[in-house]
């Protein structure tokens, strides 16, 4: 059976059989189905409340009480009578038991405002707690399983007879040898958002390149006709999608294309499946995105900087697998992480992004996002990626099973330099 993965933000609206899975810390996930036409809505929340700012007017499915409502419309024009509907919540978790904040009780409370709005009967509900949960339903016999995630502790460090220096610094040297070939249209059209300022874009030139090559046109389509942007009408012409969502969206399209055409399987050695890695970057990604345009700084190099934090992983991953033994590759692998400030993941990354001739600060932002006193410049860009990656993997879903080490920057040291103030950052989060 056909599993379907909602990622943060997402919102999926089915009628066939199918398995609905995901991964929750503090983000909801609401499934609400119809028993007899066995229509089902899930959504994947990440915060609360869109607010009244009509700059994330784009991302409603990301919000529980402007997505939920969203899906349930949707749900409508399928099957009158939601009052039949069944719904099941996870998540909502706490899981970084930290004072400054509470998205996953905000997260719930919400959720269940909206559904009770809408007479939806809740038949079960796991939620709240300290721990993330794995959900699953099967739309055919409306069967689920919710399951806590847990982390695994790798045993203590060994001291192996391995240089890690030397190691790390072999890796990084020769970093494009342990990935995929990149797509060329993709990289052209990298390029040239690096060489022109998005005023001077011609989206006629963009869709020149973007048809040299089916597979990323097609896919860009199919990003523009989702729910994240729900155009009136299907769109079908290329120009006329560049136009709609204009060229910074993109941009970003072009990036995550990128990174899924580079990172296609699990990283075994990490532990972390693929859907698990895709939604930690995705989301480290939008809140870099929101906390750079709070601190004034370009949105655009956050967001790819959160998209590719994490590359290094999928490099280290590949090598590991191939250069080590089965018996001691997750220490030998957990030690190299931690031999060194910064970890060595950031600093294999931002060697690979540096062959793919990214921009500096995205480099810096990258390569110091565990350890971002360290950066000795771009400093606005590395702390905006290293505060949301500290947010997203203590109150979402982690992917540092092998770094221990953690930056000893404190959230008023970090406020300081991005330049905005502790509730600033709470109306980011809420």
């Amino acid at each position: 059976m056909k599993t379907v993965y909602v990622d943060v933000g997402s919102c999926e609206i089915v009628k066939e059989k199918c398995i609905i899975k995901m991964i929750l810390g503090s983000c909801i996930g609401v499934v609400v189905f119809h028993p007899s036409t066995k229509l089902t809505g899930a959504i994947h929340v990440l915060l609360p409340n869109l607010g009244k700012s009509s700059k994330y007017k784009g991302k409603i499915t990301a919000f529980a009480d402007s997505g939920i409502k969203y899906m349930l419309k949707r749900m409508r024009s399928y099957t009158k009578n939601l009052k039949e509907c069944k719904a099941i919540l996870a998540g909502g978790a706490d899981i970084g038991r930290v004072k400054f904040f509470n998205i996953g009780e905000e997260n719930y409370r919400v959720a269940k405002n909206v559904l009770k709005d809408f007479s939806i009967e809740i038949i079960c509900e796991d939620c709240l707690g300290n721990e993330a949960r794995a959900l699953e339903f099967n739309t055919h016999n409306f069967k689920y399983k919710i399951s806590t995630v847990s982390k695994s502790k790798p045993p203590k460090i060994i001291s192996p007879e391995y240089d890690p220096v030397k190691i790390i610094k072999e890796i990084s040297t020769s970093s494009y040898n342990y990935l995929p070939v990149p797509n060329k249209v993709v990289l052209e059209l990298i390029n040239l958002s690096k060489e022109n300022k998005e005023n001077d874009l011609s989206f006629s030139k963009l869709a020149e390149i973007m048809l040299k090559d089916d597979f990323v046109s097609v896919n860009f389509l199919k990003f523009v006709n989702s729910s994240y942007f729900s155009p009136r009408k299907k769109i079908t012409d290329i120009k006329q999608a560049i136009s709609f969502v204009g060229s910074k969206n993109v941009f970003k399209f072009v990036n995550y294309l990128l990174i899924q055409d580079l990172v296609k399987s699990d990283l075994h050695t990490y532990s972390i499946d693929l859907s698990h890695y895709k939604l930690h970057i995705l989301s480290v990604a939008l809140l870099s995105e929101l906390i750079a345009e709070t601190a004034h700084i370009d949105t655009r190099i956050a967001y790819i900087a959160g998209l590719f934090h994490d590359i290094g992983k999928a490099i280290l991953d590949f090598y590991a697998l191939n250069k080590f033994d089965a018996h001691n590759r997750y220490e030998i692998l957990s030690f190299l992480e931690n031999s060194i400030k910064s970890t060595a993941h950031a600093v294999v990354g931002s060697s690979y992004l540096r062959y793919l001739n990214l921009d500096a600060p995205i480099l810096d932002a990258v390569g110091y996002h565990h350890f971002p006193e360290y950066a000795p410049k771009n400093k606005k860009f590395v702390f905006a990626v290293y505060l949301a990656n500290l947010i997203i993997k203590d109150f979402i879903i982690g992917t540092d099973l092998l770094t221990f080490s953690d930056s000893s920057v404190d959230l008023k040291q970090t406020l300081k330099v991005l330049k905005f103030e502790e509730k600033e950052l709470y109306n980011i989060l809420n």
